[in-house]
């Protein structure tokens, strides 16, 4: 049984929301609703046949063809530092491949109009409330939207990705069809705050073997909100599957490092010293396991399994940083209306 996680950095309060279990995919013509402020939705294919038909759709073609579904904006502020900033330590580690188990991770495929594209996601729950949510993959907003009502289809989530084995049946958690979409109203208005609420999540069904999520994974991730006063020097790491050069999207990549603010285009993300390229979109940050409880680390020695926020873009010209929103209380309002 999963334990209550209390988190000690100051600023984060964990989120008490309970997700009802769902089968489905997103497969059909995606029919949005900003139904509650600050949340946008599409309701897809959600029948164990349109599962399948999903899973038929992703050959082995179709994913070695899928693109990165990547954001690179340009400076609003040439020159400016982009520097962590905020105290604590400026200690980091660029990409590097990470063999420690971290199952809650894995490959997003999906389509997005005539176009095939891959990010990164990850299985999530909270259990503050005490209640599980088996079947929430969180990732980038621009993973399952792209403006309006231009939501993603054949989106098919892949815990612990082993390109050895593209199919469905091969793979070692198997696979899982998302049955709705959901992002902020900001991310799909793609106004000028849009970065700021850079956030998607994916209920998906079960795998071919009638598993659930939380049932494949094991223990997926808790999630984490920050309070009115959030710190900018968060100790946490970054993990995805960049596809884009020096990367080839076959290994899960890590970057840790102390978080800093955006000094460049004016957004309020988080910036990690982190070199990943495209096809990381949409993974997740995990706070480090001593930010949780500095005298009970969990799961890995230096890892956490709370997660803080999603790989979202990077700034044309600027080496080596990756930016992801704050998991404020828009991104909050969002987990809470996919219960």
């Amino acid at each position: 049984m999963k334990r209550t996680t209390t988190l000690s950095l100051v600023g984060l309060l964990a989120s008490a929301a309970t997700l009802a279990a769902v089968t489905g995919p997103a497969q059909a013509a995606p029919r949005p609703a900003a139904d509650r402020p600050g949340v946008h939705h599409s309701t897809g294919a959600d029948t164990h046949a349109e599962q399948d038909a999903v899973r038929a759709f992703w050959t082995k073609a179709r994913m070695k063809a899928a693109q990165p579904r990547d954001v690179i904006r340009p400076n609003a502020r040439p020159g400016g530092g982009g520097g962590p900033k905020g105290g604590g330590s400026t200690t980091s580690s660029l990409g590097s491949e990470w063999t420690a188990g971290r199952v809650t991770v894995g490959k997003v495929f999906f389509q997005m109009g005539s176009s095939t594209y891959v990010c990164s996601g990850n299985a999530v729950d909270d259990v503050q409330d005490g209640k599980a949510t088996p079947n929430l993959v969180v990732t980038a907003g621009h993973c399952v939207n792209d403006g309006g009502s231009a939501y993603a289809t054949n989106f098919m989530f892949i815990p612990k990705y082993d390109p050895s084995k593209p199919r469905d049946a091969s793979q070692p958690l198997g696979t899982f069809v998302a049955a709705s979409l959901h992002t902020t109203s900001q991310w799909a208005a793609q106004g000028a705050d849009m970065y700021n609420f850079d956030v998607g999540i994916a209920k998906v069904g079960t795998n071919s073997a009638g598993q659930t999520l939380s049932q494949a994974v094991g223990t997926p991730s808790d999630i984490a909100f920050v309070g009115s006063s959030p710190s900018y020097a968060v100790n946490t790491h970054s993990f995805g599957y960049p596809q884009a050069t020096p990367y080839d999207g076959t290994k899960l990549i890590s970057c840790w490092g102390t978080t800093g603010p955006d000094t460049r285009g004016g957004t309020t993300d988080y910036r990690l010293p982190c070199n990943m390229t495209g096809g990381s979109s949409g993974g997740p940050w995990l706070l480090d396991a001593t930010a949780v409880d500095p005298a009970n680390p969990i799961d890995n020695s230096d890892v956490s399994n709370v997660q803080i926020s999603v790989n979202s873009f990077g700034y044309r010209g600027e080496k080596n940083a990756m930016y992801g929103p704050i998991f404020g209380s828009t991104i909050q309002a969002l987990y809470n209306s996919v219960s």
